[in-house]
């Protein structure tokens, strides 16, 4: 019993390796593989062949019509391409390539020379719906542990009469480029939040919120981006670029770039300067902080948009994929680099003094472990910010130090601090490139059981799944980040005064509501004081009256330990020099390697 259940079970293991349709070696017939290459070339690889390759190469250039090139031959073998056998059609899709397969010459010439036979085996991934006649399609499965079937075509040739002849196989290679799908994605991304930035500004005005209606502008870009990464087919922007015949390949890149990276960036450029009103008090830094802005998000949509244009073209430019990853590293790099040169005027490093023992102090009660200070000279006032690096480093504003007390500051340092040691550094990055690397397949799974169109509404779900998840971890991580400064400083007070001062240095609403408080990334301001007076025991009623006035902490009580809520950190030593600690270069390298 044991033998025949052990015989059973070979049984698949013998029907794997064994190829009953394969001749033999001692078998005369001549063997043809087949392959469509994706730059339009096809592979013909011969074997048992007794003609001359010079015949082979004769038959290819005369009879099939195809330029070949041979690669190697032996005794029996001959191995060539026949370059550009599949062309684009006629409009000039660069990016799908078709072609009409004659074997026919290339068999009566091995057969000529003494083949017996002649058996093709062809590997078209685009078959025609209708097999010529006597081609046949085969499934040949490979085991393992992860088991794969592919397909094949074959066809055999056993006589020397025409209608043994093989008929002419029809390919196709690659993805049709339909520019047209662009369309609806264009208008939708420059248009559609202009319109929204111009009713949430007039809403604004008219209700005497604009403050709140800014609240919006985080949603807005970046269901356009995400929406846009969704909806645009990379095929189809490599078949837009193939029509105006640029030839060179780093002009095409570029063009690639550049093409995909403009729509989002000028809806970004037209929101931000009808909205930019209501959050800056100067036309200066309204430009200023566009430019910043558009910079930053330059910094992935531009790199992002040369690697998948010149994935769209890899069809017919398969060297590209050789510089394309450099390539657009080295251009994230450079435009990180020029952000940071367009919002700094010198980095400098703290050195030993008293902000750097409060910092480095505070940073070890959180239990966080700080590994570098700087702060950032920044040129306008409104650049006020704090924010910690997956590095281990705090960095502050000029204008940070400058305009807010001791307790306020310490406490803004805690918020970092617990930032760090909460681990909450670059959530927003993880979650996007989760969307972009699982949006797409989930896209077209979708589109083939609703058969609702490619470019809607399916790619809105991406952008609302985004948002939706960052703004949802994102505020739990500020919550978080508040109670740690409080509880790390001892002095909830100061937590609150901090908050109210920077909602007034930055004109920001103190409260919002409803799907605004559900797709930002930060907590109203009021719901952040307000939770860490419950948490701390503070009084609702002094909470909220240090959120309207953030100057009566400095009537009030110091906290046991704290230092005096009037004054001020004094700006690091360095900052007193003609020249910054870091040169040029010593900004270019720091924006270059940390970010």
């Amino acid at each position: 019993m044991k033998p025949l259940l052990l015989l059973i079970a070979a049984a698949p293991l013998f029907a794997q390796v064994t190829d009953f349709s394969s001749p033999s070696t001692s078998d005369p017939a001549a063997r043809i593989f087949v392959t469509p290459l994706r730059n339009g070339d096809v592979d013909i690889d011969i074997e048992g062949s007794q003609a001359a390759p010079a015949l082979v190469a004769k038959t290819a250039r005369d009879a099939m019509g195809c330029k070949w090139r041979e690669l190697d031959h032996d005794e029996d073998t001959i191995w060539g391409v026949c370059e550009k056998w599949l062309h684009g059609d006629a409009a000039g899709d660069a990016t799908y390539g078709e072609g009409s397969i004659q074997l026919a010459p290339l068999v009566a010439t091995l057969r000529a020379a003494g083949a017996s036979g002649v058996n093709i085996r062809l590997w078209a991934s685009s078959p025609p719906p209708i097999l010529p006649r006597g081609w046949r399609k085969e499934v040949v499965e490979s085991g393992g542990f992860f088991s794969s079937k592919t397909e094949y075509f074959t066809f055999r040739s056993a006589s020397a009469d025409y209608l043994d002849m093989p008929p002419a196989f029809v390919v196709t290679q690659g993805e049709r480029s339909k520019p047209s799908r662009l369309v609806a994605p264009l208008l939708l991304v420059m248009f559609g939040p202009m319109l929204l930035a111009l009713r949430l500004r007039r809403r604004g005005n008219r209700q005497g919120a604009g403050k709140a209606s800014s609240m919006w502008l985080s949603w807005i870009l970046n269901g356009a981006l995400l929406y846009w990464l969704a909806a645009v087919h990379p095929v189809d922007i490599a078949g837009l670029l193939g029509k105006f015949h640029l030839g060179a390949r780093l002009l095409l890149m570029l063009a690639g770039a550049i093409l995909y990276a403009a729509p989002p960036l000028g809806s970004m450029a037209s929101c931000l300067w009808i909205l930019g009103t209501t959050r800056t008090t100067s036309s200066e830094a309204r430009g200023r902080l566009i430019w910043l802005a558009l910079a930053q998000q330059a910094a992935l949509i531009v790199p992002l948009g040369l690697f998948l244009s010149v994935m769209g073209a890899l069809d017919k430019q398969p060297a590209l994929s050789i510089v394309c990853l450099p390539a657009a590293y080295m251009l994230y790099r450079a435009i990180r680099w020029y952000g940071a040169r367009l919002q700094l005027s010198g980095l400098q490093v703290v050195g030993d003094g008293e902000l750097t023992a409060r910092m480095t102090a505070i940073a070890y009660a959180a239990g966080a472990k700080l590994r570098g200070v700087y702060v950032l000279r920044n040129r306008l006032a409104e650049e006020v910010n704090a924010f910690a690096s997956p590095r281990g480093v705090i960095i502050l504003t000029q204008g940070l130090v400058e305009r807010l007390p001791r307790r306020e500051l310490d406490a803004v340092i805690a918020h970092e601090a617990g930032h760090l040691r909460g681990r909450h550094i670059g959530i927003r990055s993880t979650v996007f490139w989760a969307i972009i690397l699982f949006q797409v397949p989930a896209m077209a799974l979708l589109t083939s059981v609703v058969s609702l169109p490619e470019w809607f509404p399916l790619a809105l779900l991406g952008p609302v799944i985004y948002t939706l998840i960052v703004a949802r971890v994102s505020q739990r991580h500020e919550f978080d980040a508040d109670l740690r400064a409080a509880r790390i400083t001892r002095d909830p007070e100061a937590v609150i005064a901090a908050l109210a001062r920077l909602s007034r240095i930055r004109n920001s609403p103190l409260d919002w509501g409803g799907i605004q408080g559900s797709i930002l990334t930060h907590p109203a301001m009021q719901k952040r004081v307000l939770a860490v007076a419950r948490r701390f025991g503070v009084p609702a009623e002094r909470a909220l009256a240090l959120l309207a006035d953030p100057d009566l902490l400095a009537a009030s009580k110091t906290a046991a330990g704290a230092v005096p809520a009037s004054t001020y950190y004094p700006l690091p030593a360095e900052f007193n020099s003609a020249e910054p600690v870091f040169s040029p270069a010593g900004v270019q390298a720091y924006a270059f390697w940390e970010s």
